[in-house]
């Protein structure tokens, strides 16, 4: 079972959990500027933090995201990010778009779900 998305697989042997890992699970994104598999949820963490690259990269004190150096002014003047307190879910305390990111997450779970119970039935 992926510890991250909670599919159950009978190919998820050592092998296969790593390659399900890193080209399937949708709770996994390979960093585009070291190549590394990390979580969603912690991409804008890795990337000021762990990632190979995490000098070219400064937080916006609006929004909280990893911005790139050579946008960051530009960012903070142009005022698109959505920093506003009041758009932040402060439950969980991700900004919107991580939320939506998550519902999307979600329902592509359940839509897993949903395909593999129709085809389990077809063979019961």
């Amino acid at each position: 079972m992926c510890i991250f998305c909670g599919e159950r697989n009978e190919a998820f042997n050592e092998e296969g959990i790593d390659l399900h890992y890193w080209k399937e699970c949708p709770m996994l994104k390979r960093c585009q500027h070291c190549k590394q598999v990390v979580e969603i949820a912690n991409l804008t963490a890795h990337l000021l933090t762990e990632c190979e690259k995490r000098e070219e990269f400064g937080k916006c004190n609006r929004c909280g995201e990893a911005i790139s150096k050579t946008d960051l002014d530009a960012h903070v003047k142009a005022k698109t990010c959505n920093g506003t307190k009041s758009l932040t879910f402060s439950l969980f305390g991700h900004s919107t778009s991580k939320l939506l990111l998550l519902l999307v997450v979600c329902l592509q779970i359940e839509y897993k779900l949903q395909v593999f119970s129709i085809e389990n039935s077809l063979f019961t």
